[in-house]
């Protein structure tokens, strides 16, 4: 693929052609940050999007040689480890950046287009020749004589600023789309903090015009029944289609949110769909608890909707609840995962390197909630339509990385 007016072969040449320095970064330790020295660090570069991303953000210790800073047209290569081969560009808008010892600079000739060889180290032949350098017997890494000697293919200077210039824009709209996906999870994490209360005696700080009505209380026991779940593994599951299909706690942790829409989320189903024994089937409402982690996501919940005639199963470190008394629907899923709610569960979490919960765990913990269905009905319309607009964003967030992953295998010999 190439812009129109542009033609003729594009000639290889060596990074050290285009670029010069290939120097390594100062070998000092991390401090607080004084407030000018930003120190970048490999860790610092984010893997998919090659921005820094230094937070907090620190300073080298010790006495600071100036030419250690990265300036315009600089372009820092991380040289071991599992990053080996991650690249970053200098923007100015990140101030003044001192970088550290793990990473190499080349600092762009004039006559080169800097955004042109910096997305040169984005596509997919590089990474392959990362790949095949770096293998070490121990680590992998790549020294500065050999970033020196890859070979770039070069079009000519207009050419190069024409692809830069088109990357970089695209990579502006990635970056405003991720901001505008995480801004909409931030306003969600406060609504929820706003409109659930942990305490009976106490009122949410947020509720919807016309609701009066003090909240109740009522023991995780007295609002919910215990089911049977299966204790199939991950290999007793498949993708490729049956009829019973199993929620699995791995799926609950990170795959699922709040809500588990069996209309539009995927669950697998188990091999040789034979339903295990005294195990109940989920319905409408019903809730699956993941009673394992390594972490203090253990607890995270989802709520079931759109079940209908589908034949699905809790599965593997899963608690299966069902309400005892009705609920609007949606408003479990994003109560038991809310902040009033978890808090209770941090105390009862066991374990070191896994934790978990238990039934007669969850049993002792207090659920407190609208009486009035009405108002729990609204509240869970509101938190589902920020999450419909959540992932609207992020589908359209997938496209333009996709996208931009097609260019750079198009647009780069």
């Amino acid at each position: 693929m190439r812009f129109p007016g542009f033609e003729g072969a594009w000639s290889a040449e060596y990074f050290d052609d285009v670029a010069t320095g290939f120097e390594y970064g100062l070998n000092a330790a991390a401090v607080d940050f004084d407030g000018v020295h930003k120190y970048i660090r490999i860790t610092d570069i984010d893997d998919t999007s090659h921005k820094f991303i230094g937070s907090p953000v620190v300073s080298p210790a010790g006495e600071i040689d100036e030419k250690y800073r990265v300036r315009p047209n600089d372009i820092l290569l991380a040289r071991t480890g599992a990053s080996t081969g991650k690249s970053y560009l200098y923007d100015s808008s990140d101030g003044e950046l001192y970088f550290a010892g793990f990473l190499i600079r080349a600092s762009v000739k004039p006559e080169y287009d800097a955004r042109f060889v910096f997305y040169s180290t984005c596509t997919p032949p590089y990474r392959r020749w990362v790949n095949m350098i770096s293998m070490r017997s121990g680590q992998p890494g790549i020294n500065a004589d050999e970033y020196s000697r890859y070979n770039l293919n070069i079009p000519t200077h207009s050419e190069q600023v024409q692809i830069g210039t088109f990357l970089a824009l695209l990579d502006s709209k990635i970056t405003a789309q991720h901001k505008l996906v995480e801004l909409l999870k931030k306003h969600k994490r406060g609504l929820v903090q706003d409109l659930f209360t942990g305490e009976l005696s106490k009122l949410p700080r947020r509720r919807f015009g016309g609701f009066k009505d003090a909240w109740i209380s009522r023991s995780f026991d007295e609002v919910f029944s215990f089911l049977k779940n299966n204790t199939l593994p991950r290999s007793e599951m498949t993708t490729v289609g049956g009829i019973i299909r199993n929620v699995h706690y791995g799926d609950v942790l990170i795959k699922y949110g709040d809500v588990l829409d069996c209309n539009r989320n995927q669950i697998p189903f188990l091999v040789g769909d034979k339903q295990s024994d005294d195990c109940r089937l989920l319905q409408d409402g019903d809730v699956v608890i993941a009673d394992t982690a390594e972490d203090e996501a253990v607890g995270k919940a989802v709520e079931l909707v759109g079940v209908a005639n589908k034949l699905i199963e809790s599965g593997l470190h899963t608690i299966a609840c069902r309400p005892k008394i009705p609920f609007a629907s949606r408003f479990l899923g994003y109560y038991l995962n809310s902040t009033a709610y978890r808090r209770q569960l941090l105390p009862l979490m066991q374990g070191i390197k896994v934790l978990s919960l238990s039934k007669s765990q969850l049993g002792k913990t207090q659920l407190h909630f609208p009486s009035n269905i009405n108002e729990q009905k609204r509240i869970a319309e509101l938190l589902a339509g920020i999450d419909a607009l959540i992932v609207v964003a992020e589908l359209h967030l997938d496209k333009m990385q996709s996208l931009k992953t097609g260019l750079l295998q198009q647009l780069f010999v």
